[in-house]
C-alpha cells in the first residue's frame, strides 16, 4: 500500500523529473546560484551589436555579417545552465609549467598540496599527452560547493564557456552522469604564464547541458545528393543572413519549420 501511495503521490513524480543542485554552503543558492544559461550575458556581444549596426549604415546594409547573430551561438548561448566560481582565487605562474601557486583564503597551495577547494591534476598522469596548444601541462581541479541529482535517464554535456569574456582558462569538456558522480569538480586549463591573476567570485567557468543518457542514435547513413528541402533552409537562412537589415532567429525558425512540414506532408512546392 505504501508504494502505490508514493507512485501516486505528485511530489514523488515531480522530484523524478526535476533536476536539483544543492550545496552545502549557507546561502550559496542565493548569493552565488547556478543560474540558466540565457541568463549569462557576454559583454563583447554587446559592443559587436553597436559595431555591426554602424557597420551596416557605412555599408548601405549590403551582405553584412556578424558573429553575435550566429544561430549557432545563439542556441548555443541558450542551453542548459552556467556554473560560476563560488571562490575568489589568484594563481600564480613562471616560466616553468611545474611552479604554480594557487592563492585562496585556504592559503597558498602548490603543485603536489591539495586544499578542501583546489588541488591539481599533475602533468605525469594524462595532461602532457593532451594539453590544448599554449595551456600549462598541470590542470587546476576545483571543488565547486554543488552536487546534483536527476532523473537516471538523463546526463549532463560539460562545455567551456565559450567566446566568453574571460580567455585566461577553459573548462576541458566531459559529461557529469548524476547517477555515477554527484559532486560536481571542474577541471581548468591555465593559460597565462609569468603572471600574478585574480579570478575574481561569480567569474563563469563552466556550461552545463542536460541530455538523455540515450541520446545515441544506432541507425544512421550517408547519402551522395542533399535533398530539395534542405537546400530550401540554406537558402533562406542565407536570404535571412545577407539580404535583410534585422534577421530574427524565431523568424527562422519558422521558416525552417515551415519547410520541414511541407516536406512531410509533400504538399505544394515551397514559396511559388
Amino acid at each position: 500500500m505504501l508504494k502505490i501511495m508514493k507512485y501516486l503521490c505528485p511530489h514523488y513524480w515531480a522530484k523524478r523529473n526535476r533536476l536539483s543542485f544543492y550545496t552545502s554552503e549557507p546561502h550559496c543558492e542565493l548569493i552565488n546560484p547556478i543560474i540558466e544559461s540565457h541568463k549569462f550575458k557576454r559583454c563583447w556581444l554587446e559592443k559587436a551589436r553597436n559595431d555591426f549596426n554602424a557597420k551596416l549604415v557605412k555599408d548601405n546594409y549590403e551582405y553584412t555579417t556578424s558573429g553575435h547573430r550566429c544561430l549557432g551561438l545563439i542556441d548555443l548561448f541558450n542551453q542548459g545552465f552556467t556554473v560560476k566560481t563560488g571562490i575568489e582565487f589568484a594563481v600564480e605562474t613562471t616560466d616553468n609549467d611545474d611552479d604554480i601557486k594557487i592563492h585562496s583564503n585556504e592559503g597558498v597551495i602548490g603543485l603536489n598540496e591539495r586544499t578542501q577547494k583546489f588541488n591539481f591534476m599533475r602533468s605525469d598522469l594524462l595532461s602532457k599527452y593532451s594539453k590544448p596548444w599554449g595551456a600549462n601541462q598541470n590542470v587546476i581541479k576545483y571543488h565547486t560547493p554543488w552536487m546534483m541529482e536527476a532523473p537516471k535517464d538523463i546526463v549532463y554535456i560539460v562545455l567551456p564557456i565559450y567566446l566568453g569574456d574571460d580567455n585566461r582558462f577553459m573548462a576541458s569538456a566531459g559529461i557529469q552522469d548524476p547517477f555515477n558522480t554527484v559532486s560536481f569538480n571542474c577541471f581548468l586549463w591555465w593559460y597565462p604564464r609569468n603572471s600574478y591573476e585574480v579570478v575574481r567570485k561569480d567569474t563563469p567557468i563552466c556550461q552545463l547541458i542536460p541530455i538523455k543518457r540515450d541520446k545515441v542514435y544506432k541507425s544512421w547513413k550517408m547519402f551522395d545528393k542533399i535533398p530539395e528541402y534542405l537546400f530550401k533552409k540554406h537558402e533562406a537562412l542565407v536570404d535571412m543572413t545577407y539580404k535583410t537589415k534585422c534577421p530574427h532567429y524565431s523568424e527562422f525558425k519558422k521558416i525552417a519549420q515551415k519547410i520541414d512540414d511541407k516536406n512531410e506532408r509533400n504538399l505544394i512546392k515551397w514559396m511559388e
